[in-house]
């Protein structure tokens, strides 16, 4: 109860609740396996931690938001926070996942305005960004994050990881009308099925009629495997 955050893991979730960080297996998704209580370098910040991810060697990335602005964060696996350098200066969206145990992948507004996936490198402190394509709303990483699935306003991309981090351009697998707007994605263990929310934009800038949409891949091909009302009025 009280979740802010939460992500998959390779055994089950990652889930923040408050300034605990709740690893929870599979099998008993119930009950918190470990807890890890977070230590700020300074005050603890008032406003909440909406992105989270758990590295294969435990440390934690964080960020947190107000609505407007975001901060980005780095935990080690006994809780000690430090501050992410580099780290994106205007997200689009609040986003992160680690890719390995120093690597990072996160949304970048550049130069131009565009919102782009970057590499963070924690180890050499760089930020690369991924230049193929620009627009980026939404990403996700699967849980053997091997394989990269990101949404502009209207199309959906999906490659394995290193084909992204290689600049080569990844495979567009389904695309919306200009009407909808695509968030929330998900993608399975080994990236074969992916799930995302979808809604229809009204000229009020309100977000309806929102679906929870899903894919399937076999071989090289994506194909739809679901479309279903979302059980919530908002999202």
């Amino acid at each position: 109860e009280g979740a802010s955050a939460v992500a998959r893991t390779v055994g089950g979730l990652v889930l923040v609740a408050g300034h605990s960080v709740e690893v929870r297996s599979w099998s008993d998704l119930g009950r918190a396996s470990a807890t890890t209580d977070l230590k700020w370098p300074a005050a603890t910040p008032s406003t909440p931690i909406v992105a989270v991810d758990r590295a294969p060697g435990g440390k934690l990335a964080l960020v947190t938001s107000d609505g407007t602005n975001a901060a980005y964060f780095v935990a080690s696996v006994d809780g000690i926070v430090t501050a992410q350098r580099p780290a994106p200066v205007q997200s689009f969206t609040p986003l992160i996942a680690w890719l390995d145990d120093t690597r990072l992948i996160v949304l970048n507004t550049d130069k131009d305005q565009i919102s782009r996936l970057a590499v963070v490198d924690t180890a050499a402190g760089t930020m690369t960004p991924i230049k193929t394509i620009g627009g980026i709303g939404a990403f996700a990483i699967s849980a053997d994050r091997m394989t990269l699935a990101a949404a502009t306003e209207g199309d959906i991309f999906v490659a394995p990881v290193s084909e992204w981090i290689a600049g080569a351009q990844p495979q567009k697998i389904a695309g919306v009308g200009a009407s909808s707007v695509i968030w929330g994605l998900a993608l399975d263990m080994t990236g074969t099925q992916l799930a995302m929310l979808s809604g229809t934009l009204s000229a009020d800038g309100r977000v309806g009629n929102v679906h929870e949409i899903g894919y399937a891949r076999s071989g090289s091909a994506w194909s739809r495997s679901f479309d279903a009302p979302a059980p919530m009025t908002t999202a």
